[in-house]
């Protein structure tokens, strides 16, 4: 845009942006978008050559290596560059003609001016001439912002993001990315390349405008569940996969240059934070393709408004969780692992062990694990109490269990088993009053979210024996530090967090990821938790 200037980039070799608030205004002769001696050459009143074209060879008695007759002459450039009158022809060559180093002439670009493309100026962009780097036709120059969406009018001037709608300012970014040491996004503009930000590639439905290749990341896959299985084939022929099967995939700044430029990523474990800063500085990611229903580990908002779409595989795990469930409640009631490793050390333990035939069974949390959970209880033999979230008794009801309140199922049942999503208003869902409420010989079952429970109060209650044991396989930190309290603990069994880690759930799991970004590429997206927010809103 003529007569802007440009502001340089946060880091050395980065693009400058057009308009910077408060920069200097540039001297004409440097951001002119064309300069004197190619004006002239292109002016339409010039005589041009028969048969000259792209394809034809170069007259014999003409020079492309000669300057421009009165070069030397010529006064500074207008501020558009424009020149009083048209140039002679340039002057034949010959033994006497002079010459100058090769770049000059009427068809050069001047090497100072930067290519200008999209908004943005990539300093050292002019190369030679001649190959891959050539630079550009003219008109390209003329019109920078062809191809750049137009500014929000609503914005303020200084508070613009200069056409890139619906994304953080470039200012705040690079600091972001400066905080993280990761790479800074692709800020370059290509001709015939997307339009605009993020916000411009969202359509209904949440599905990408933007055509070329498919970047698919696997950041997260440790332990390796997802590198060489059917499922990784499959999305190997939707484009570019890259699967890390080492850890660092917690640490933000990492998982930043993992996913940098990515356009769709692939979640495998629930230790990948994918946070607002994560959004911010991964600006061509469009989609997160979850294997498995937790969404906790997600900005679900802030993945909304950077316009990415969040879709999750729910249901497939969800006979695997129940059965392990249902494992752990045994293996406490039994002693199970305490028993074993008496054995193992000579000894032959005699004790009285629970029953579960007939005891009471709580069940917080309805959805497809709960409800089995309720199916696998009533087939041993216990009765059924149950939560709802959504305080949906009927529900409840047509599985054979009976409503209650919280405070009911505390008091009464036997076993408590945990199934709910982790959310604001299930985080710390059992404390001290809770456990207090509980009965001595009880249970506690989580295989849905380690926070669900306060820690704190979770140690106590089985240090002091105000509840019988505890079967748990998901915790607050994981994986579990090795002078974790827990672990010191008689009366809790553990599991790493695989309760849904059957090869059939694998899969299935793993596949059914994959279905869901080949239909979200197809613009019929599935099992969306987030869809992104629409420009314009």
């Amino acid at each position: 845009m003529p007569g802007r200037p440009a502001r340089p980039g946060a880091r050395g070799g980065e693009p400058a942006r057009l308009g910077g608030d408060g920069a200097a205004p540039a001297p004409p002769d440097e951001l002119g978008l064309r300069p004197a001696p190619l004006e002239g050459a292109l002016d339409p009143r010039l005589a041009r050559r028969p048969g000259a074209g792209r394809g034809a060879p170069p007259a014999a008695d003409l020079d492309p290596h000669a300057p421009d007759r009165g070069h030397g002459r010529r006064g500074p450039a207008r501020p558009r560059g424009r020149p009083r009158g048209a140039l002679p022809p340039p002057r034949g060559g010959g033994p006497g003609a002079a010459r100058r180093a090769p770049g000059h002439g009427a068809h050069a670009l001047p090497r100072p001016h930067p290519l200008v493309q999209h908004g943005h100026v990539r300093p050292g962009a002019c190369g030679p001439r001649g190959g891959r780097d050539r630079e550009p036709h003219a008109r390209r120059l003329r019109h920078p912002d062809r191809h750049r969406p137009r500014p929000d009018p609503h914005h303020h001037a200084p508070h613009r993001d200069h056409g890139r709608h619906g994304e953080p300012p470039l200012r705040a970014a690079h600091a972001r990315r400066a905080r993280a040491r990761a790479p800074g996004p692709r800020l370059e503009g290509r001709a015939g390349g997307r339009r605009g930000g993020r916000a411009a590639r969202v359509r209904r439905g949440g599905v990408s405008r933007r055509a070329g290749p498919v970047t698919i990341v696997v950041p997260d896959d440790f332990p390796s569940v997802f590198e060489g299985t059917p499922a990784h084939a499959r999305a190997r022929e939707l484009g570019a996969v890259t699967v890390y099967t080492a850890r660092g995939a917690e640490d933000e700044a990492e998982l930043i240059r993992r996913i940098g430029r990515a356009r769709i990523v692939i979640n495998i474990r629930a230790h990948a934070r994918f946070t607002e800063a994560v959004f911010a500085a991964c600006r061509n990611l469009e989609m997160i393709s979850i294997w498995g229903t937790g969404t906790d580990n997600i900005d679900l908002d802030a993945a909304g408004r950077h316009g990415v779409t969040v879709t999750n595989t729910p249901g497939v795990n969800a006979r695997a969780v129940a059965e392990h469930a249902l494992a752990l409640m045994l293996a406490v009631a039994r002693r199970i692992p305490r028993i074993d490793r008496e054995m193992r050390q000579g000894r032959w333990p005699r004790e009285l062990l629970t029953q579960l035939l007939g005891k009471t069974l709580g069940v917080f949390g309805l959805g497809t694990i709960g409800s089995r959970v309720v199916e696998l209880g009533r087939g041993i033999g216990m009765s059924v109490l149950a939560w709802s979230f959504r305080g949906d008794a009927e529900r409840a009801r047509a599985l054979g269990a009976r409503p209650a309140t919280k405070e009911e199922i505390l008091r009464e049942a036997d076993v408590v088993s945990l199934n709910l999503r982790l959310l604001p208003e299930t985080r710390g869902f059992l404390g001290r009053k809770d456990f207090a409420l509980m009965k001595r010989t009880a249970i506690l079952i989580n295989t849905a979210r380690g926070a669900l429970v306060e820690r704190e109060a979770l140690l106590e209650a089985l240090r002091e024996r105000r509840i019988a044991g505890a079967g748990l396989d998901v915790f607050h930190d994981e994986p579990l530090k090795p002078d974790d309290p827990l672990l010191a603990l008689d009366n809790v069994v553990l599991s790493p967090h695989n309760a849904g880690q059957t090869p059939e759930v694998i899969q299935e799991g793993l596949m059914r990821a994959v279905e869901n970004i080949e239909r979200y590429l197809a613009g019929r997206p599935t099992n969306v938790v987030v869809a992104p927010v629409r420009a314009g809103r």
